[in-house]
């Protein structure tokens, strides 16, 4: 009864530390504690050694736990502002969350049973560790989850020691990441001193080349460079909520103009960018395409007083059949230097719960039941914008930046991008953690495909990501402000990992299976 105790302790331990690679609560993080995570629930479960299911799936609901109070404890703040769900009832929704927190474990819970019935996955070696750390890392990949913090995107602590980055993405470094966990694992089961030696070597060598090839500096000077007028107007939720519904909609107003018109050292800006949904009144991007005595009065002032272009973020009306469901897009507008609509991104990707559920043709019934649920209608289209220099940037809004699949089919329709505006409002969450998971997490799509990424937000943290895994000054947190900062340009060039994607990790990582088969039949080691 204590040892089996003992092994929950650690699993949720486990959970606790595999939060610790990303930005927590105590202000510290390093890509070695998911390893250390992984490795006390490998041990807990024993991949090779057959046992109840019942303690298997506590063991994963354990480490789920820990994760979840450790890296997700802002979630019952976003139940209640978000949803208006009251106390302790948000704190125990918060919970429950540990259960789909981490869905690709489910997958391990349920594979292991399976092949067990297999001697060759009954016992400790090569082939073992590395055939399991190849499907942890295959379960990150296609298992939907609300908030993908994967095992190698703790590794960003490193930067600018990511020169595998640019050609692997994350993938290659989860594999990694796996596989010292299994290899600390199968070592504290079994004390082979030479065989734990032995496939400490990957990682090893891993880590020097990361260490001895940093990510290419990205130029601080250019021949194409943009004045960008950053504006974060830190609207509350109270206020943002009410001005949706026409009240206090004039102080919104205000407060954004205000910021957009502000001289700072006398710079003119060439493009000014407004966060995620700064608008609050439903727009027709489809009237403002043919006449542009439908653009916004607000927007024609900052464009006619400031010579810039305008982008904004907020509500394009959907053609839908009722006016609770998908009768909206999340949205973020283009305006010219002349005033004129060019053009708007409707988000693709929508936050599950918040903006759409699972439930397919069952959601229109829904949505006259759930009330704080957006349903917006969903985006089709890849648009590509020019500013009034000729720079050439793509779009992305919140959530959907952190899958690299998206910007890399976005990429692939609009190749010529120079870079990507991220817009998002990270209000919902408080003063915690979370904004600066989500930053760290976007920065994973800089680096990857070469491309600097504005991240305009609401309430901060708003800054230039660059590809060498540096950026801009950031504007500080839940404070009205806006800052002109400088962004240098160049000719992007295209990343393996944005050619290939992960076909050529999951070669190395059937090189290793394959290498781990042959080692362990030979009996190399005792």
């Amino acid at each position: 009864m204590l040892k089996t105790l003992i092994l929950f302790a650690l699993s949720f331990l486990g959970g606790i530390l595999y939060a610790l690679g990303f930005p927590s609560a105590l202000g510290f993080s390093h890509f070695i504690f998911p390893i250390l995570g992984f490795a006390l629930l490998f041990y807990a479960i024993d991949l090779s050694h057959p046992s109840r299911r019942r303690d298997d799936l506590f063991h994963i609901l354990a480490f789920s736990a820990g994760f979840n109070i450790m890296g997700f404890y802002w979630i019952p703040y976003t139940l209640k502002e978000f949803g208006e769900i009251p106390v302790p009832i948000n704190f125990l929704l918060g919970l429950l969350f540990t259960f789909i927190i981490l869905p690709q474990l489910y997958g391990l819970f349920f594979l292991k049973r399976w092949l067990l019935k297999y001697s060759l996955f009954r016992r400790h070696g090569t082939f073992h560790i590395a055939f399991w750390a190849m499907f942890m890392t295959f379960l990150e990949l296609v298992f939907p989850q609300e908030f993908p913090a994967h095992m190698g995107h703790s590794w960003f602590n490193l930067v600018p020691h990511l020169g595998l980055a640019p050609l692997f993405g994350a993938t290659l470094f989860s594999f990694i990441g796996f596989y010292t966990s299994l290899n600390l694992c199968s070592f504290a089961l079994n004390k082979k001193g030479k065989l734990f030696l032995l496939n400490l070597i990957p990682f090893a060598l891993f880590l020097i080349i990361n260490l001895l090839v940093p990510l290419k500096p990205y130029p601080n000077q250019s021949q194409q460079e943009m004045n960008i007028r950053m504006v974060q107007a830190n609207i509350g939720n109270f206020m943002k909520i009410n001005s949706e519904k026409g009240i206090g909609m004039m102080e919104v107003y205000s407060r954004y103009r205000d910021l957009s018109l502000s001289t700072q050292e006398n710079l003119i800006p060439d493009l000014i960018i407004w966060p995620e949904t700064a608008y609050p009144k439903l727009l027709n991007s489809t009237l403002m395409k043919l006449s542009d005595s439908t653009v916004p009065l607000i927007f024609k002032e900052i464009i006619e007083k400031t010579g810039a272009d305008l982008y904004v973020g907020g509500y394009d009306m959907a053609s839908s059949d009722s006016p609770m469901f998908e009768s909206e897009y999340n949205t973020a507008f283009f305006f010219n230097h002349s005033g004129k609509f060019i053009d708007q991104y409707h988000k693709r990707i929508l936050i599950p719960f918040g903006e759409h559920l699972p439930f397919g043709p069952m959601n229109q019934y829904l949505s006259g039941v759930i009330k704080n649920v957006a349903f917006f209608a969903q985006g089709k289209s890849y648009p590509l914008f020019i500013t009034k220099k000729g720079n050439k940037f793509i779009s992305a809004i919140c959530y959907e930046i952190l899958f690299s699949s998206f910007l890399r089919d976005y990429l692939k329709e609009k190749p010529d991008a120079q870079f990507l505006i991220n817009l998002t409002n990270d209000s919902w969450y408080g003063d915690t953690a979370e904004p600066y998971q989500h930053q760290f997490l976007t920065h994973w799509r800089a680096v990857e495909f070469n491309i600097p990424i504005l991240r305009s937000t609401n309430t901060g943290i708003t800054s230039i990501l660059y590809p060498d895994g540096s950026q801009s000054e950031a504007l500080p947190l839940f404070q009205a402000v806006s800052k002109d900062l400088k962004l240098v340009l160049r000719e992007r060039e295209k990343t393996f990992f944005e050619n290939w994607g992960e076909y050529p990790s999951f070669l190395i990582m059937a090189v290793f299976v394959l290498l781990g088969f042959a080692i362990d039949r030979k009996r190399i080691l005792p």
